[in-house]
């Protein structure tokens, strides 16, 4: 629940165990339980108790499966699968900063959602970055997902040609974990392979995706 009750002062009040509660309480309505109970002999002196009200703040966090193909020998392209986990109390938007280079080129897959500027983000970007949010037709609450796409022209690469390129990434901000994986995709006529990382750990696609996904063209992961 996104409320917290706590109680502040009593007087003239027991507190009951919530096993002591069930013998004599009405049935209380779905989606609801018994946090605390109190019993009082009579109504003479009045009973008193004062309670604090407190709506819990969101705690969100964001997983990132983002997968990286070269189709046609010249088009990178990048598939992010995101995942929001969302609890007590709903987010309106999803704050995150891109890359300069993919401002303007991002498409989200999943309807329903909009990739907007931010524009009211008091908080400038980092030089080379922009500030955008995410918004649904609905708060973000609970378990959600989304998928964003972009791709990137590499260039003409002839048989035996080989290019390093950077691999752009999203940072999501204002939450309470953000994590991800990336994946080097296999294809017919081209291979991809990191040449260098930073802050990067290796797994085994074949094992550690994120929900034990199989991707049986996965070459390597981070």
């Amino acid at each position: 629940s996104s409320l917290r009750l706590l109680p502040q002062k009593s007087s003239q009040l027991r507190e009951l165990l919530l096993t002591e509660a069930d013998a004599f309480l009405d049935p209380l309505p779905p989606d609801t339980s018994r946090v605390l109970a109190y019993a009082y002999p009579a109504t003479n002196p009045l009973p008193e108790l004062q309670i604090h009200v407190e709506r819990r703040p969101s705690r969100a966090e964001v997983s990132e499966l983002l997968s990286v193909n070269l189709q046609s020998a010249n088009l990178l392209i990048f598939s992010n699968q995101v995942q929001v986990q969302v609890l007590y109390s709903g987010l309106k938007q999803l704050n995150l900063s891109i890359p300069d280079s993919l401002a303007g080129k991002i498409q989200i897959k999943t309807t329903g959602y909009s990739l907007l500027p931010d524009k009211n983000n008091p908080e400038p970007a980092p030089e080379g970055w922009q500030n955008w949010l995410i918004r649904g037709e609905k708060e973000f609450f609970g378990r959600q997902s989304l998928t964003l796409d972009w791709q990137l022209e590499t260039g003409e690469l002839l048989p035996g040609d080989a290019k390093t390129m950077q691999c752009p990434h999203l940072r999501f901000a204002k939450v309470d974990r953000s994590w991800g994986q990336v994946i080097l995709l296999k294809g017919e006529m081209s291979d991809l392979t990191a040449v260098s990382s930073e802050k990067l750990l290796a797994i085994d696609p074949r094992f550690d995706l994120r929900d034990g996904l199989k991707m049986p063209d996965a070459a390597a992961a981070f």
